[in-house]
C-alpha cells in the first residue's frame, strides 16, 4: 500500500507540472520577444530541471525496483510510459529547448513545436497518474 502512496504522489507531482508546463509556460514564452526569450529562457530550463529531473530520475528508478521485486503487468506498463516518457524528453523536447537558446528570433515557432511535443508526455503521465489511481482503488477495495 505505501508503495503505491509513493507513487501516486510522484506520479501526481509529474502530471501537476506536465499540465502546468502545457498550458501556461509553454504558451507563455509565445508573448516574449527574443531578447526577453534569450535571457529567461536559461534561466527557466535550469531552474525547472532543479525540480522535474528529480521526480523524473526518482520515478524511473522507482518504478523499474517495483518491477523487480514484484512483477506485474502495472509495473511492466508504468515502467514502459516512464521510459517512453524519457524518450520524448530527451529526444524530442530538450533539443527544442538547445534550439530557442541558439535562435531566439525564432523561439514563437519553436515553443509552439514544444507545445505539441509535450502532448505527448501530457498524455502519458496523465494516463499513467489514472493508473496509479485505479491500482491504489483495486488495492483499496480489495
Amino acid at each position: 500500500m505505501v508503495d503505491l502512496c509513493i507513487r501516486l504522489f510522484v506520479d501526481t507531482a509529474l502530471l501537476m507540472l506536465i499540465w502546468m508546463t502545457q498550458l501556461i509556460v509553454y504558451p507563455s514564452f509565445t508573448y516574449l520577444k527574443s531578447d526577453a526569450v534569450s535571457k529567461w529562457h536559461p534561466l527557466y530550463t535550469k531552474r525547472i530541471s532543479v525540480l522535474v529531473a528529480p521526480l523524473m530520475l526518482f520515478q524511473l528508478f522507482y518504478v523499474a525496483f517495483q518491477l523487480f521485486v514484484a512483477p506485474s503487468y502495472y509495473q511492466a506498463g508504468s515502467l514502459f510510459i516512464v521510459v517512453l516518457t524519457f524518450l520524448i524528453t530527451f529526444v524530442k523536447a530538450v533539443p527544442k529547448h538547445a534550439a530557442v537558446e541558439t535562435n531566439p528570433n525564432q523561439a514563437k515557432s519553436i515553443f509552439q513545436q514544444l507545445v505539441a511535443i509535450n502532448w505527448q508526455r501530457t498524455f502519458l503521465y496523465s494516463a499513467l497518474f489514472v493508473w496509479t489511481v485505479f491500482e491504489l482503488y483495486l488495492k483499496l477495495t480489495s
